[in-house]
């Protein structure tokens, strides 16, 4: 004979297994502290390698053509390049990976896309500060993107959290 479920055996099965499972979280044992985070070295690149993540292209000459530049770059500079492409979308898997690496203290020395907001990476603590970098190119090349918001979305308290190098509808 088959045992049937019934309606009210499934709901006292559901509301028991919900009591187990909101009783079996971490608990506090006499006078035990929170643990505290240890905290942990900022992880520092290497001079022999340059580690992109960049976004998925909708077309692949364009893909191409990054890959080729950046790939010309390690060559010049004798560098071993690990590079891979993530989606960009909101839907995609670019900021679970960026999010990963820097947990796993192997961050991208370049992160290059155009539909994760910079407010969103700062705020996931996931950039650094670049100012640097910006003034640098600014004493080489001009201002940089003028005509563009790129000092308004890239600046946080003063300090340039990204290098603008693309603009473009999609935000």
């Amino acid at each position: 004979m088959k045992h049937k479920i019934t309606r009210r055996s499934f709901l006292k099965g559901t509301v028991a297994g919900a009591a187990i499972a909101a009783s079996s979280g971490p608990l506090r044992l006499f006078a035990q502290d929170n643990p505290t985070p240890t905290p942990q070295p900022l992880p520092e690149g290497s001079a022999d390698k340059l580690t992109v993540i960049h976004r998925t292209e909708y077309f692949e000459q364009v893909q191409t053509l990054f890959r080729d530049t950046v790939q010309a770059f390690a060559d010049a500079n004798g560098t071993e390049l690990d590079i891979s492409t993530a989606n960009p979308e909101a839907f995609g898997d670019f900021l679970g990976r960026l999010q990963a690496a820097v947990a796993a203290g192997n961050p991208p020395d370049i992160a290059y896309t155009s539909n994760v907001s910079i407010a969103q990476l700062h705020l996931l603590d996931l950039v650094e500060d670049v100012s640097d970098v910006v003034e640098e190119a600014i004493s080489r090349y001009g201002r940089i993107m003028p005509g563009t918001n790129a000092d308004k979305v890239a600046q946080f308290d003063g300090a340039w959290a990204a290098i603008p190098f693309i603009a473009n509808t999609t935000g």
